[in-house]
């Protein structure tokens, strides 16, 4: 399968006050599409900072991340956040919706803002996602009148409407009831599977997926393969 991102030597650290320093020893690692690869590990052992480091929400401090072959670690904070928006869809637990909008108003922002996409066909576009994601029957709800399940799905919908590279979410289920997680989840594999994603995701503790994804365990800073992905994922 194609290699959407890479990793060589990529590391870094981060510091919050007082609190011990969370490092990303240095790795390499070739991340294929339509594969969701899970960040796994302790609190504080990395596995947070490698999930913003391999989302380029981080800078490293030395190493390089290949989005498409491209380098990145070079690019001026202008580029990279135009890189960003371009390559990667985010899903963070808070599904941040635009309260005064409808469900196809919020899933299609990004195809005006990246990729200008004119009414009509960012229209058409919308409802087609909307129909794979299950939310054809809610598109003229806005916010409020959706459940949690929804509103993290609208955002799921909306950060891949534009086809990125790259698929981050952070705390999958943090935010859902268990069983919403698991149905989440199982989007979740659909869209990397229709759009040909990669995705890198941490879990909330405790939460069922419904895919056999990549899992890298990150400890004390180490980034390490622990199981495998079916091939036939």
């Amino acid at each position: 399968m194609p290699i959407l991102l890479r990793a060589q030597q990529l590391q870094g650290k981060r510091q919050f006050g007082d609190q011990p320093e969370e490092k990303v020893q240095p790795f390499d690692y070739a991340f294929e599409s339509r594969r969701i690869y899970r960040l796994d590990g302790p609190d504080r052992g990395g596995k947070d900072l490698a999930w913003r480091l391999l989302t380029l929400l981080e800078r490293p401090t030395a190493g390089e991340l290949l989005v498409r072959e491209a380098a990145t670690s070079r690019l001026g904070d202008a580029a990279l956040a135009e890189l960003r928006n371009r390559e990667v869809g985010y899903v963070f637990p808070t599904p941040y919706l635009l309260p005064g909008f409808t469900v196809v108003e919020n899933v299609a922002m990004p195809l005006f803002k990246v990729l200008q996409v004119d009414p009509a066909e960012a229209k058409e576009i919308t409802e087609e996602l909307l129909g794979i994601t299950g939310l054809s029957g809610v598109t003229e709800e806005t916010p409020d009148g959706l459940t949690a399940l929804q509103q993290q799905v609208a955002a799921l919908a909306r950060a891949v409407i534009h086809r990125p590279s790259l698929l981050g979410i952070e705390s999958l289920g943090k935010s859902l009831a268990p069983r919403d997680a698991l149905l989440f989840s199982e989007v979740c594999q659909r869209l990397v599977n229709h759009f040909g994603l990669t995705a890198v995701v941490t879990v909330a503790p405790g939460t069922e997926t419904a895919w056999s994804s990549v899992i890298l365990e990150v400890a004390n800073g180490t980034v390490q393969e622990v199981v495998k992905a079916h091939p036939s994922q």
